[in-house]
């Protein structure tokens, strides 16, 4: 199910899986492989805000499935939830999408930011139960989700 917050709908939440356990799992170790042959995790990609991320585009392999994934759930799910902004899910395309790393000792959390986009979307890909605190904070809702 979803659930939606605030007056006017600008933050949705669903529960049903966006991935796979298995998808999630290969991207993760896509990018851990990828860090591996380029000497780690990129941290200077974003000039306002930088994570510790490797882009998609750098995992040819995790495409496809991720294309498929954008058709048949996210873009769909975006553009029913926010119809004005995306009448039609086929004319939405995605401009920079990347797997954040964090880390306690590394990078624990982002300063309070608005991405630069009109849609935005995060996806957890390891399970809640394999680490503690994360969540995205929505000050001007007072919400914070995991």
């Amino acid at each position: 199910g979803a659930e939606v917050f605030g007056a006017s709908p600008t933050v949705y939440v669903t529960r049903d899986p966006m991935l796979t356990a298995d998808e999630a799992q290969t991207a993760i170790k896509l990018a851990n492989q990828w860090a591996d042959r380029h000497g780690g995790w990129t941290t200077s990609r974003h000039y306002s805000v930088a994570t510790t991320d490797v882009p998609l585009t750098s995992l040819p392999e995790a495409l496809p499935w991720f294309n498929a994934a954008l058709a048949k759930k996210l873009l769909p799910a975006l553009a029913s939830r926010y119809p004005a902004a995306a009448p039609k899910p086929s004319k939405l395309r995605v401009l920079d999408c990347f797997l954040v790393r964090y880390r306690a000792g590394e990078q624990p959390s982002l300063p309070t930011h608005s991405d630069q986009s009109l849609l935005s979307f995060t996806i957890a890909l390891n399970d809640p139960r394999e680490y503690e605190g994360g969540g995205t904070s929505f000050p001007t809702l007072g919400l914070a989700l995991d």
